[in-house]
């Protein structure tokens, strides 16, 4: 949402109003730093193999990330698990910053009885190799 409103901004049309707010003072570099300092978690749906990014403030809670995910998802707070790569279930005293700079997302698994259980959600992610990697697999 954020960086819609800078995108916009910044491409405004009339070059009066271009990078600028209504009182005409410049906030377009403004605008782009606190977006680039934003600190985020990124979270891998394993139902429907997207990832989705959340700003995570210092005072976020775990009960608002998971309202978060349940705004994007529609997975209710009590059917979801959050995983690390390493099988770590994240919970509400778990400090959620502690995760922001990891380069592996966390894991949401879909605990809804409609749901494939965690095992068979794991195994319908398809791993793709690309096409030169396969060649010197091959060739080892």
């Amino acid at each position: 949402h954020r960086l819609d409103d800078w995108l916009r901004t910044l491409l405004e049309w009339n070059s009066d109003k271009r990078g600028k707010d209504a009182g005409g003072q410049v906030t377009v570099f403004t605008q782009l730093n606190s977006i680039l300092s934003e600190k985020r978690l990124s979270v891998f749906n394993m139902k429907n193999k997207c990832l989705h990014s959340f700003s995570v403030p210092s005072s976020h809670s775990f009960t608002v990330l998971q309202d978060s995910v349940y705004e994007e998802t529609s997975i209710p707070a009590d059917k979801q698990l959050l995983l690390t790569d390493h099988g770590y279930r994240i919970t509400a005293e778990d400090d959620l910053l502690q995760f922001v700079g990891s380069q592996l997302p966390i894991f949401l698994v879909d605990q809804s009885k409609l749901s494939l259980s965690p095992g068979e959600q794991l195994k319908s992610v398809k791993f793709q190799i690309p096409h030169l990697v396969q060649y010197f697999l091959r060739d080892t």
